[in-house]
């Protein structure tokens, strides 16, 4: 047995699918055949052989691989496993049903897509509590003596000179396991699990030799983004790859932890958390909603609402910037956003311009945001006044009032603006009207004799 390292010489991390994808393009060879390992210590070897392998010390008992091959296809036989949607199977094809329903087996498994071998490696996988680093194999089978086609039921060299079939290949199962050569088998079973995972069958050999393949690692630390990029990019995840009902059922197993929350998931958490006052749990489900979907505006608003409840008036800032970038006539971004120029960040003509811009979109549909529309024309005089540009102020308080005329704020913020250009008659006439309409509440508060 060849104990050594892996064919390359220097071994190979990766860290992300596009550093993969770059070693994959650098191998050599034809038919290349792909395998996940979720631990990088494992060696490849067939379910079978690490079923019945012998304690360490103990001597290996010739025939016993073989011995147990074939005992496992009695018993399947004897049970009626043979027959299966109306037809008798192969040993070759009983070998991979029973393969495919968690038996330990001569076949190990491999595919010939590159990234599912990927997922398979990016398992977590724990030993003694600390997780593992993994490694996807790459080998070369063009060595291959004969190569086994399930299509056509035939068996062939890759030359193409002798076929045979595999009623004669099965009879002569045992010789196949005698030869110590490398067999691999494309399965006609057409279980959805197989066609996903693009599976290919090798067998012949209870282990194959570090020599006959190259590696490369995956850090434990890597693992989940690669996961997350392999489901985001390509598609790849549990129920692609297992998507048949016995997959469906396992992935959905009581131990699995449940991890496909979508972003709007997410929001919905975070908007119970706001709406309860509870704004860092509210942030936390903010974050995970646009690590799942960046692009979603509605979690980067509620977001900015949490950053300017906390006081992180740079960061609301950045989120309602997200947001508008996303959702340009979302209005109510540039009235937060122009708000926290205004109030916190002192900056006047970046919360005017944010004014503006929902002042334009407004007005696209003024009737139906009637109190939206009148806080971007307040807002905005606000800000004209502040920067002593009273005439346009007054032009923005009148568009203001026309709106809601029953806004005493409004009336005096106006009257602040003629007061500034001299206009105090007109200063007295918006100050007489905000007393009027703060009147009825001033006479409601002075208690009756």
């Amino acid at each position: 047995m060849n104990d050594g390292a892996d064919k390359q010489a220097t071994p190979i991390s990766v860290e992300t699918v596009e550093e993969f994808s770059r070693w994959v393009d650098g191998r050599k060879g034809r038919l290349l055949l792909y395998r996940g390992l979720a631990n990088a210590k494992w060696q490849v070897e067939s379910a079978a052989y690490r079923r019945i392998k012998e304690p360490e010390g103990t001597p290996e008992i010739p025939g016993v691989f073989k011995n147990y091959i074939s005992q496992l296809l009695d018993t399947a036989r004897m049970r009626g496993f043979r027959a299966h949607k109306g037809r008798m199977l192969s040993d070759l094809e009983l070998l991979a049903r029973l393969q495919h329903f968690g038996a330990a087996t001569c076949l190990i498994d491999f595919t010939r897509s590159p990234l599912v071998a990927l997922w398979f490696a990016c398992h977590e996988q724990l030993e003694q509590g600390v997780a593992q680093d993994g490694k996807v194999i790459a080998m070369d089978t063009t060595e291959t003596d004969t190569t086994i086609s399930g299509l056509d039921e035939k068996s062939q060299l890759q030359s193409g000179f002798r076929i045979v079939s595999l009623e004669q290949i099965e009879n002569k199962i045992q010789e196949f396991l005698d030869s110590k050569t490398l067999w691999k088998w494309e399965p006609t079973l057409q279980e959805s699990r197989v066609i996903a995972q693009r599976s290919i069958f090798v067998f012949g050999q209870e282990m194959i030799q570090n020599d006959r393949y190259e590696a490369a690692y995956i850090p434990a630390s890597a693992k989940k983004s690669i996961l997350r990029a392999l489901h985001e990019k390509f598609g790849i995840n549990e129920a692609g790859l297992f998507s048949d009902f016995a997959g469906f059922a396992l992935a959905n197993a009581h131990e699995k932890p449940y991890e496909e929350y979508s972003a709007d998931d997410y929001h919905e958490l975070a908007e119970s958390y706001h709406q309860r006052d509870n704004v860092e749990k509210a942030m936390q489900y903010c974050d995970k909603a646009i690590a799942k979907n960046s692009e979603h505006a509605e979690a980067h608003y509620l977001r900015g609402r949490c950053n300017s409840a906390l006081k992180n008036w740079e960061e609301s800032v950045k989120d309602f910037s997200r947001t508008v970038a996303i959702n340009p006539a979302d209005f109510t971004s540039f009235l937060m956003r122009g708000t926290a120029y205004e109030y916190m960040l002192g900056k006047p003509k970046e919360a005017m311009n944010d004014y503006t811009e929902a002042i334009k979109i407004l007005s696209k549909d003024e009737e139906k945001y009637p109190a939206s529309y009148t806080i971007a024309y307040h807002s905005r005089g606000r800000v004209r006044a502040s920067m002593e540009n009273h005439s346009e102020a007054i032009k923005d308080f009148d568009s203001a009032i026309k709106i809601s005329p029953d806004s005493a704020e409004i009336y005096l913020a106006r009257a602040q603006s003629h007061r500034a250009l001299g206009n105090e008659g007109n200063a007295k006439v918006d100050e007489n009207r905000a007393n009027e309409i703060n009147q009825p509440e001033i006479k409601q508060a002075i208690p009756t004799q």
